[in-house]
């Protein structure tokens, strides 16, 4: 009986790269050409980039041109970024903008998430985050960079402190001290139903649900030592 010598076939899988379409817009070339550097060690992707330095000309780009990302700076030759990305979205509702930037203060950042910016990444960050914005926005979801996350988490919870009254501030001190509702209502003169009537709207416009979140609430917020 003859024996057949069974060989195995090594297959090969081809790893077919996603191509992408992008936009850099940014007026120093030097920064242009280290984001082209940082694009092209991206394993996953293959990208066809185009790069410009002013409003007029973006927008007659995007009149000829479909991008799946704009990576756009806000300051750029004396023009406005904010302005420019009103502009695009104006023209193509859906495109889909990263902003690359040296500005993290609130104001900026909140401009731009109202002009419906896509994503918000600083540029002494960008080696660690473009590829994880790149690749977060293409998916259609929002990517802040963690700097300018933890900058509107603050920016938020100090608002917030706006929204409670004078008593409300009172409560919020005591119960981060460890004061049960009935030893609140004794030292300020209250009924126990007032002061869990109190808890209840502060819970609600802090949108926390528990003591221990609110005792973090108040140190954060420097209400207690």
């Amino acid at each position: 009986m003859a024996l057949t010598k069974n060989k195995s076939r090594t297959k090969r899988t081809r790893i077919v790269k996603k191509s992408y379409k992008i936009l850099i817009v940014e007026d120093h070339n030097v920064v242009r050409a280290g984001i082209k550097f940082m694009l092209d060690t991206i394993p996953e992707y293959t990208f066809t980039i185009h790069e410009s330095d002013d409003e007029i000309d973006v927008l007659k780009r995007l009149s000829v041109n479909e991008y799946d990302i704009i990576l756009l700076d806000i300051e750029l030759n004396g023009a406005n970024g904010i302005d420019i990305l009103q502009k695009i979205k104006d023209f193509n509702p859906a495109q889909k903008v990263i902003m690359l930037t040296m500005y993290n203060d609130i104001l900026t950042i909140n401009k731009a998430l109202k002009n419906k910016a896509n994503g918000y990444i600083l540029k002494n960050l960008i080696e660690e985050e473009i590829f994880l914005a790149i690749k977060t926005v293409i998916k259609g979801k929002k990517y802040l960079c963690n700097e300018v996350s933890q900058i509107l988490l603050e920016d938020r919870e100090t608002s917030s402190l706006d929204l409670l009254s004078k008593r409300e501030r009172e409560i919020v001190v005591l119960i981060a001290e460890g004061l049960s509702n009935v030893e609140i209502g004794e030292k300020l003169s209250l009924s126990y139903r007032t002061v869990d009537t109190h808890k209840q709207n502060i819970y609600g416009k802090l949108g926390l649900k528990k003591n221990i979140e609110l005792v973090r609430y108040a140190l954060k917020n420097n209400l207690i030592n």
